[in-house]
């Protein structure tokens, strides 16, 4: 009988093993206040004179309320609180600023 032939080489690739790990990371969550103070700016801008500047003094003031979840980085949304903040204070009827 003939002696059994070596093995081959294991060629260019490592041999097949474990996959490498995926690690996921996610953020902190985003501030719901942070997110309502945008849309009522959004909805300031466009349209609180109609609606009596009411969603211009809202997003004012969710948006300092805003800015206490996101102040220590437990909630993220510091990006889109500051435009809406900036967007409602700008867009407020003469007759509720305290100018």
């Amino acid at each position: 009988m003939p002696a059994p032939a070596t093995p081959a080489s294991p060629g260019p690739y490592p041999p097949i093993g474990y996959p490498p790990a995926h690690i996921v990371v996610h953020g902190p969550p985003t501030s719901g206040l942070a997110v309502a103070s945008l849309v009522l700016g959004i909805l300031g801008v466009l349209g609180g004179w109609c609606l009596f500047g009411v969603p211009c003094l809202l997003a004012v003031v969710l948006g300092h309320v805003g800015q206490r979840d996101t102040r220590h980085n437990m909630k993220s949304g510091e990006a889109w609180r500051s435009p809406a903040w900036s967007s409602g204070t700008s867009s407020s009827p003469p007759w509720s600023s305290s100018r």
